[in-house]
């Protein structure tokens, strides 16, 4: 007996305990990714306690776990293959993009005998809808050739109504349009004055979405009383692999020598749930312009923290408490490995913190008495672990993915007071640990830094909409105003030392 019909006759022999374990998640009361999973993701963990199989728990979001197998060296391979809703006959290569639009009518409304006046948003609605199903129709001329004669295949086609029911074929190749309730607040004798709806238009792979939106503005030219906007968060782009892929002939394989079936590439009726600003399609220069603004953002503080070793050394004194640095150091360490999703910025936030790391024992070395620093390392190294913690509590309180709203928040919060320092010990008359080229490249570094944000906003609000709020535009302009002002103060200071001097 192969290594092979082993595995099969051992998933045999226990058929009823892994019908048990799907069957655990599915009977417990909780919601779907990405709602509250705790319950279920705990009644799993029970299931594998009781069979003494360890796991851990990884879970950045309190609601949100997951499961995690702590046997690195038991694991081989080059990818993870995510099984869904399908069958041993098909291998998804592809899954159909969501376009969600709202819709609101709004009439003058009035008396239900007066529909003379006006229809009311409700029949308004009822034709925009005949019309949206329309888009149906629309096809794409994206598709290459050898794609298109793949997906009309017979057993392909056969395949996919197997899977996804009768009918799955015709839809995975052509736009569907689903409408949610029409909605109105009115009592039945009244015309409605108001009215919404959503349409979820599923898009097929090869079909952009520009070319619906255009057939949607072009269906409202005849509907003046109606406006839309596009649920960008909710909107998600199709996702499409080759038919070719190098991993399709290894799974086929595979799956012909356990079942002696030979599963065939199919397009998915579902969509991708990526809610980030790749997935709303932004043009090239959104992208330039956001990548340019951050690679300038990196260099201008590496530069800035560069100046203050420099000048630290120098002037034997630093522009403030050296303490200060536990909140920056431990932001890079905690938000390296929870913000971030590729190696590269892992490495650039290193960057930071190995900057950061350079700054504070250059501060300790020469700003501090020889008999001093031991305690003064003592309580950086105590105040990086408590950064840390405070970081990764604020995450578990206020969760969001990638922590990225904790991040830009506790961001606004370390730069505020480092300005208006700057200022007082000016006003104070000490210029120790400061210089021109210090502020410059602190200045262009804020400028640079909340232009990405803004940026983003700009041109995704409903993915940054908090960047926006006047809480935070007003803790940028505080934050900017002594940075504005610090070389009138600095200028003034040097001039009058001089003037001392001479």
């Amino acid at each position: 007996m192969t290594w092979n019909q082993e595995v099969v006759e051992l998933l045999r022999s226990q058929e009823s305990d892994h019908l048990a374990f799907l069957q655990t998640p599915v009977r417990t009361p909780s919601a779907n990714p990405a709602g509250n999973t705790a319950k279920a993701i705990n009644a799993v963990q029970r299931y594998l306690a009781l069979r003494e199989l360890d796991c851990g728990i990884i879970a950045p979001e309190v609601d949100k776990p997951n499961l995690q197998d702590p046997r690195n060296n038991a694991w081989r391979g080059d990818c993870v293959l995510n099984a869904g809703p399908g069958g041993m006959e098909s291998i998804g290569f592809a899954e159909k993009g969501t376009l969600r639009i709202s819709f609101e009518a709004k009439t003058e409304g009035g008396h239900g005998a007066y529909l003379h006046r006006n229809e009311g948003t409700i029949r308004i609605a009822s034709y925009l809808v005949d019309r949206l199903t329309g888009l149906e129709a629309v096809r794409g001329d994206g598709m290459d050739l050898e794609l298109a004669a793949y997906l009309r295949r017979e057993d392909v086609r056969r395949v996919a109504d197997n899977v996804m029911s009768a009918g799955a074929a015709d839809s995975t190749i052509k736009p569907t349009v689903k409408i949610g309730t029409i909605m109105d607040r009115s009592k039945v004798n009244k015309i409605p004055s108001a009215g919404t709806f959503e349409a979820d238009i599923r898009v097929p792979i090869r079909l952009n979405t520009e070319v619906i939106l255009a057939s949607v503005d072009d269906i409202l030219q005849d509907f003046p009383e109606v406006s839309c906007k596009i649920q960008r968060s909710a909107s998600n782009l199709a996702a499409a692999s080759s038919i070719n892929h190098p991993l399709r002939d290894p799974i086929q394989r595979k799956a012909r020598v356990i079942n002696g079936k030979v599963p065939l590439p199919v397009s998915s009726l579902w969509a991708p749930q990526t809610p980030s600003d790749l997935a709303l399609n932004p043009p090239e220069s959104y992208l330039f312009v956001q990548d340019g603004l951050i690679v300038a953002c990196g260099v201008i503080y590496a530069l800035c923290y560069v100046f203050y070793m420099a000048r630290t050394y120098k002037d034997k004194t630093m522009s403030g408490p050296v303490e200060f640095l536990c909140g920056t150091i431990s932001y890079e360490v905690y938000y390296a490995f929870t913000v971030t999703s590729t190696t590269f910025e892992r490495l650039a936030f290193l960057v930071w913190f190995l900057l950061d790391i350079g700054f504070a024992t250059v501060a300790i070395k020469c700003a501090y008495p020889a008999d001093k620093r031991k305690a003064v390392s003592l309580r950086m190294v105590s105040g990086v672990v408590v950064g840390v913690a405070f970081y990764h509590a604020l995450g578990l309180y206020f969760p969001d993915e990638r922590q990225q709203v904790t991040a830009y928040w506790t961001g606004l919060a370390l730069q505020f007071p480092i300005g208006w320092g700057a200022v007082l010990r000016l006003l104070n008359g000490d210029a120790k640990g400061q210089s021109i080229e210090i502020w410059l490249t602190r200045y262009l570094g804020c400028v640079t830094a909340y232009s990405v944000f803004f940026w983003r906003y700009l041109n995704v609000p409903q993915n940054w909409s908090y960047v926006g709020s006047p809480l935070s535009i007003a803790v940028i302009a505080l934050t900017m105003l002594p940075e504005t002002f610090w070389p009138y103060f600095y200028i003034s200071l040097q001039r009058g030392s001089k003037a001392k001097g001479e």
